[in-house]
């Protein structure tokens, strides 16, 4: 379901947005290997202990963890220039917290542990790139968990139509209502809901299977509501 949107519609700024440079993702690649994945194949299940990591360098990976139940909570979803699984290259006793999923055809270049402890050590350029992915991550998972925990279903729906669905830099998807319900921590039947109210208030405008964004700066006082 991508938007329609202009340029005000992309102030409101989500911090997993920092990804690796391409100097940085094409000096990992030298010493990793190539892998192409089909739409929907599985990188990682969660429980894993691989170490190697993942560079995503075309199309885009669902990260999301699952109840029994069978009920999903999308976690993120990483784009080209983000990296897979970097924790693990580090953390003893690492079990991997979520399955990665290709959303589309996805290519990534796998990098052994190994070499990225090697280019820690020799490459400061590398190692601060790192950081500043995992600091990222850390900051983006820290408010996702309060956005899940003490937002409102309205409100968690209008800040992920003004990053997931309108920031730059990202692989251009098509979102169902049971997506963005995986997304925001809701169901079908609620985003629906939540989008008509929305749609009916001029905020948005739901054009089948297009939203587009009319009123970003009400949505960003929505979103920090």
């Amino acid at each position: 379901m991508p938007p329609k949107h202009g340029p005000e519609a992309t102030q409101f700024r989500d911090p997993q947005r920092t990804r690796l440079s391409p100097g940085v993702v094409e000096a990992l690649s030298q010493s990793g290997y190539v892998r192409d994945h089909r739409p929907g194949s599985i990188l990682m299940l969660e429980g894993d202990t691989v170490t190697d990591v993942h560079l995503v360098l075309q199309g885009a990976v669902r990260v999301f963890r699952a109840s029994p139940e069978g009920r999903e909570q999308t976690l993120i979803y990483l784009h080209p220039g983000d990296a897979l699984n970097l924790p693990g290259a580090f953390a003893p006793d690492w079990r991997v917290p979520a399955t990665a999923q290709a959303v589309g055809s996805v290519r990534t270049v796998v990098v052994p542990a190994r070499v990225l402890h090697g280019a820690v050590r020799s490459r400061p350029v590398i190692a601060a790139e790192l950081l500043s992915l995992l600091a990222a991550r850390v900051h983006y998972l820290s408010t996702l968990a309060y956005d899940l925990g003490l937002l409102s279903v309205r409100a968690r729906m209008a800040k992920f139509l003004l990053t997931e669905l309108a920031s730059p830099g990202t692989t251009p998807m098509r979102w169902t209502h049971a997506d963005i319900g995986s997304r925001i921590g809701s169901v079908r039947v609620v985003v629906s809901r939540t989008l008509s109210a929305m749609a009916a208030e001029g905020l948005i405008r739901l054009d089948r299977h297009r939203i587009e964004i009319l009123d970003a700066a009400a949505l960003e006082r929505i979103a920090d509501s």
